[in-house]
């Protein structure tokens, strides 16, 4: 992978996650502060989906940055960890697209929660 388009994943992961970070405090403030809005079972699902896309991201970023220190070490360093890491470089995508979805899917359900309370 090129180090220009790791990093800017990596920019826009942390994009994504402090998006997340941002509605759901938002959402538990509005429902902090205004009386009549809950947070109904939809609302429940749609933070769970927002904290699992927090969760895929952490799991995204770790690997993006690690990515560089294992295709750095000496090949005859490598180990069998090195091995597992560059062999499982696919999983990246489908992290992403769960995260990715898990974020979409989040943002909509917290915002139908809201919208049907008022």
């Amino acid at each position: 992978m090129n180090d220009d388009v790791r990093k800017e994943l990596i920019s826009y992961y942390k994009w994504v996650v402090s998006l997340a970070i941002f509605v759901t405090t938002v959402v538990i403030s509005l429902v902090s502060a205004i009386k009549n809005i809950h947070i109904t079972e939809v609302g429940k699902a749609g933070l769970l989906l927002l904290l699992l896309s927090i969760f895929l991201n952490w799991v995204l970023i770790k690997r993006l940055v690690t990515m560089l220190i294992v295709a750095g070490t000496p090949a005859e360093n490598k180990g069998l960890i090195h091995k597992i890491f560059e062999d499982g470089g696919g999983n990246i995508k489908w992290y992403a697209l769960a995260q990715n979805l898990s974020f979409v899917g989040g943002i909509l359900l917290v915002f139908y929660s809201l919208f049907i309370q008022l």
